[in-house]
């Protein structure tokens, strides 16, 4: 039986090892060289599964591995093709197909065969034709769906087995690889990773951003605005539009930029970001550099000893409450 609970865990299991894989993966890059870069979008994690705890772990693993430098290995995770190992067991051990049966034969002493029961038929009980039942290819199907997207390859077709003839199944969507490029430099004395990817004409489909030493709070606000970014450059939004807008913002970090000699100085990490993509991808060279004093009025110090700030001023006037206070009733 493939059920919607069934397609969660098995979602949740996958994410959870595609995390942890790629966090370790970014540990050995961290030492050894990066190879490969980081993906940018992977489809979230079931928000909750039958098994207690495997949703927030999934998170919790793919969280980390955003966290990577980069990747030192170029695949990672993948379903192994089933083998005889799913008729002895009569369940599935590997790749994705309906259990061999309730049954598997056995040779006896006297070299007679038999049919007995598997390990598994015996647990399931008078659930048995529940459990073991035939499985649809829309079932299949389902769950091919459900944890495609955190292979690094495609499951593998199941056993052909004889029987009548059917329809082939579509083949699993295989994860999107785009040319791009890992930009790392520091603003103000903090770590930023900007990553990006390209179609395969050269435009610029999506931007990523890693920040190393952020709140959880601030670095979630800036995932939310990449991901922002890279949905409307997708619905054909013109790049020079978002360099307009955010271009010199000012908010912390703030100040020296190392690592790009084109820009020596950055009033915020996207005023950095926007004005590197608008000279890699529009060739514009007219952007001035901000000066020191531009720098200095929203520079921070370390980010632990003090809160994430936003791309917020607060306004120089008093409050609505503080205004009405001050005003007086005339009569005429």
């Amino acid at each position: 039986m493939i059920s919607d609970q069934a397609r969660a865990v098995a979602a949740g299991i996958a994410a959870l090892t595609r995390g942890a894989a790629e966090a370790e993966s970014g540990r050995i890059a961290a030492r050894a060289g990066v190879r490969e870069p980081v993906a940018l979008l992977w489809p979230a994690p079931p928000g909750e599964t039958p098994v207690p705890g495997l949703a927030a772990a999934a998170r919790a693993a793919l969280d980390a591995a955003a966290g990577a430098p980069g990747l030192r290995h170029q695949a990672l995770v993948a379903l192994a093709p089933a083998d005889a190992v799913e008729a002895l067991l009569g369940a599935e051990t590997a790749g994705i197909a309906p259990a061999a049966g309730a049954t598997r034969s056995l040779l006896t002493a006297s070299g007679e065969a038999m049919e007995v029961p598997t390990r598994a038929a015996r647990r399931a009980g008078p659930r048995l034709a529940e459990l073991l039942g035939p499985v649809t290819e829309a079932a299949r199907e389902a769950m091919r769906q459900a944890v495609a997207p955190f292979l690094h390859a495609a499951p593998p077709a199941p056993i052909a087995l004889p029987g009548p003839a059917r329809a082939l199944p579509k083949p699993a969507p295989i994860l999107r690889r785009h040319a791009g490029a890992a930009l790392h430099v520091t603003v103000g004395g903090h770590r930023v990773v900007l990553r990006t990817a390209e179609d395969a004409e050269g435009h610029l489909l999506e931007i990523a951003f890693t920040l190393s030493k952020e709140g959880a709070a601030f670095r979630s606000l800036m995932d939310g605005f990449a991901q922002s970014v890279s949905m409307g450059l997708q619905r054909e939004v013109p790049l020079a539009d978002y360099v307009e807008a955010f271009a010199y913002t000012r908010f912390g970090p703030a100040g020296l930029v190392e690592g790009d000699p084109a820009i020596p100085r950055a009033t915020s990490v996207l005023d950095w970001a926007f004005r590197r993509l608008a000279l890699d991808y529009l060739g514009r060279r007219d952007l001035p550099q901000p000066s020191e004093a531009d720098c200095l009025g929203d520079s921070v110090g370390h980010a632990a000893e003090m809160a994430p700030l936003l791309p917020l001023d607060l306004p120089a006037s008093a409050s609505p409450r503080g205004r009405r206070r001050s005003l007086r009733v005339v009569g005429i």
